[in-house]
């Protein structure tokens, strides 16, 4: 069974960070509210890009469809927003990932199969992606950079992924019509460019000829001073870091391809707070490389010298989103005390080199709070893995993220949110390691306070609720034996819930119902149909179901 656990990727960071464009959404006629049924439409293409996998994993179509249209429904018309667009290309890059993965060639009757499931379950995407809003090309970029991978894999396979990816997406277009943001997303995606790299160094390349006929030519002279694409470039160097990791003496050849794709390395002097935001959290690649080859450090400190300046924090960080970027980072370096805990302090003295002094706790704000929180889901996958290291973490969070305590529940819904979506990690571990379910829970109060009354969780929290869920489906997904175990849990740490019908849920809420069902669909194929059946009455009773038993 494949399962995708979630990891801090620049990519999505960068995606992230590109500022009020990506916070308000497109401004087409259609799309009036974040949150409205079509963003609920969105939600469930995103999920069933699932499908895609389970199909080339083997699992039988009707089946998928029937499942699929059991959780969220059938298609009711072809994607025609902005938002409903965008997720169409992204669950399309898992029908990209399932043909790469299918290997070279793969026959007819499979690609047909795959082209089938789309139509019937996501719809047809009208128009080309180059004639459709800026979030649609976003997407494009990050979708095909699965082919960069794909050739690492295979490098003899590099015309057939390029032109399967031109078939699903089209040509890249001409980048002088991109907008700022088309071109960051491009910058970003040239993290798995050096992650493949590392792969495969021989592929390099084949790699670049797929750049540049899925991702277009765009050059560099002069250092970007643009912030939005300046934060973009940070983050992609996540990939460099993390292949320094593997192959130390791959150093000068990534650090090469990084300079040739995105430009010469700005002044330092003046980064604005979104850069430095970048720059911090692809330090996270930095951490896990120490974790996995401590002797690789220098030379990882090389290239992040190289690549991304020489920034020092003599004083505690103080502005916000900087400090929220710092906080995050840190999932990696807790995961790493988890694999390697007799680096413990070594980690913790790179950390505190590369983000300056941990600040008091009483300057962190709605932010900074949440990110601490959500870094913490690698405390509870780093404590399934290795229980023993449970101190050693907590010493590497105090000193890294402060000391923590709550004298109350908390009450603030962004901070309250980032809580619930941390569990995600902890179902999943107890579905790993059921002996310390005991301790896993504790250290989760501890880290994250008292539950509070479900009654004053607003939308968000609801929302990051469900999106917490998809650790607990994959825990059933893992071990079925430990059902009792993962609703006493989810009980405990996001209050109970009273078997809701879907439809009866905010918008926003639905969404995230929708979207979480992603690894569900890619991996319960595998399951007898008892076992099937127990995993789907889970869904329906803590996620909603479409329609009422009695109906």
């Amino acid at each position: 069974m494949r399962l995708r656990r979630h990891h801090t990727s620049a990519l999505f960071i960068a995606l992230t960070l590109l500022l009020a464009f990506l916070l308000t959404g497109c401004s087409d006629d259609h799309h009036h509210s974040p949150y409205d049924q079509d963003y609920v439409n969105a939600q469930r293409i995103l999920g069933l890009g699932g499908v895609f996998l389970s199909l080339q994993s083997g699992a039988d179509q009707e089946g998928l469809i029937e499942t699929a249209t059991r959780l969220c429904g059938a298609l009711e018309e072809h994607p025609d927003t902005c938002e409903e667009q965008t997720a169409w290309i992204t669950a399309c890059g898992d029908l990209l990932e399932a043909y790469i993965d299918a290997g070279a060639n793969p026959d007819d009757a499979f690609v047909l199969k795959l082209i089938q499931l789309r139509d019937e379950l996501i719809g047809q995407l009208g128009g080309s992606a180059q004639s459709l809003c800026d979030k649609v090309q976003m997407a494009r970029m990050a979708a095909v950079s699965r082919v960069y991978q794909g050739i690492a894999y295979d490098p003899d396979r590099k015309d057939e992924l390029i032109a399967f990816a031109l078939q699903l997406f089209g040509p890249p277009g001409d980048p002088a019509s991109w907008s700022i943001e088309v071109e960051a997303a491009r910058l970003a995606s040239m993290e798995a460019v050096f992650s493949a790299q590392a792969r495969n160094p021989e592929a390099s390349d084949s790699i670049l000829e797929a750049v540049s006929a899925l991702a277009g030519d765009v050059s560099y002279d002069q250092p970007i001073e643009e912030p939005t694409l300046l934060a973009a470039r940070m983050a992609s160097l996540s990939g460099v870091y993390y292949g320094i990791g593997r192959i130390p003496d791959l150093k000068e050849d990534l650090v090469a391809t990084a300079l040739a794709l995105t430009g010469p390395t700005p002044e330092t002097a003046a980064f604005p707070a979104s850069v430095q935001a970048a720059r911090l959290t692809s330090f996270s690649t930095i951490y896990e490389g120490q974790a996995r080859n401590p002797s690789a450090l220098p030379i990882i400190l090389e290239a992040a010298s190289e690549l991304s300046g020489d920034v020092t924090y003599p004083q505690a960080i103080t502005d916000q989103t900087v400090l929220a970027a710092r906080m995050a980072s840190f999932d990696a370096l807790y995961a790493g005390v988890a694999r390697n805990p007799e680096l413990k302090n070594e980690l913790v003295a790179t950390a505190l080199a590369l983000t300056g002094p941990t600040p008091s706790t009483s300057t962190f704000g709605s932010a900074v709070l949440a990110a601490r929180l959500a870094s913490f889901d690698q405390v509870y996958e780093g404590l399934a893995r290795n229980p023993g290291t449970m101190s050693l973490i907590l010493e590497a969070v105090t000193s890294l993220a402060g000391t923590i305590t709550y004298d109350q529940a908390i009450t603030d819904q962004t901070v309250l949110a980032a809580r619930m979506a941390s569990f995600s990690e902890l179902f999943s571990g107890i579905a790993r390691n059921p002996e310390i379910y005991n301790q896993l829970l504790s250290t989760a109060l501890q880290l994250t306070g008292p539950t509070g009354d479900p009654a004053s969780f607003n939308n968000s929290v609801q929302a990051a609720r469900m999106t917490a869920l998809d650790g607990l489906y994959e825990g059933l997904l893992r071990n079925q034996v430990v059902v009792n175990l993962l609703i006493e849990a989810s009980d405990e740490l996001m209050g109970p819930v009273g078997q809701p019908l879907c439809e009866d849920l905010p918008y926003q809420v639905q969404g995230a119902r929708m979207g979480t069902l992603h690894s569900l669909y890619e991996n319960l194929y595998h399951l007898p149909e008892e076992d099937k059946e127990t995993v789907l009455g889970v869904v329906e009773d803590l996620a909603g179901a479409l329609e009422s038993s009695e109906d």
